[in-house]
């Protein structure tokens, strides 16, 4: 599933002829590809999207930190070596899960808690910011293309990241679910 489909890229393009239908599908692809791992979206065969995750965690911290973001829903947390759920004890953000009386720390052990939760965005929820940032993209990258940006054996290509700038990373970041230290 694209969130953002070839007719809206045209649009953006200002494109109503069919010949470069499969360029702009490749590019839409590879901006969708590149968007998710930059702001580090769950991906799932290759599509962002909703999925319920069932997920063993380190402990000995004050959250709990799933893989698969952004966080939409908690279940349950449960105490592996205890058998203990601890339901009602969680909360969460978009990418931590936290104990919801307190700021205590989660018990130590190596994949000691094991979280169930949804994660990801569906075609609905999908943010209009992210969806202009892969526009963006696909339209530098299509504009772009007489000159190269990146030469290497495999041949001519083009680099996202190069066509990235200080308004598209702003976009990008305030919906990142990186966790950066600091």
């Amino acid at each position: 599933m694209a969130f953002v489909s070839r007719a809206t890229a045209k649009s953006y393009l200002q494109i109503s002829h069919a010949a470069d239908d499969d360029l702009i599908d490749i590019l839409l692809e590879a901006a969708q590809d590149f968007v998710a791992r930059e702001a580090a979206l769950y991906l799932y065969d290759g599509v962002i999207t909703t999925t319920a995750v069932s997920e063993d965690l380190d402990g000995g911290c004050v959250s709990l930190r799933p893989t698969e973001l952004p966080l939409l829903g908690l279940t349950s947390v449960l105490d592996v070596e205890n058998s203990l759920v601890e339901e009602e004890d969680a909360k969460f953000t978009s990418h931590r899960i936290l104990r919801a009386t307190d700021d205590s720390v989660w018990a130590s052990g190596i994949k000691r808690w094991r979280a169930n939760y949804s994660a990801g965005y569906g075609a609905d929820d999908f943010p209009d910011a992210l969806k202009g940032v892969i526009l963006d993209l696909v339209f530098r990258a299509y504009y772009g293309r007489g000159g190269k940006s990146r030469q290497s054996a495999a041949g001519h290509g083009f680099d996202f990241q190069a066509l990235m700038d200080s308004d598209m990373l702003r976009r990008l970041r305030a919906h990142s679910q990186k966790l950066g230290i600091g």
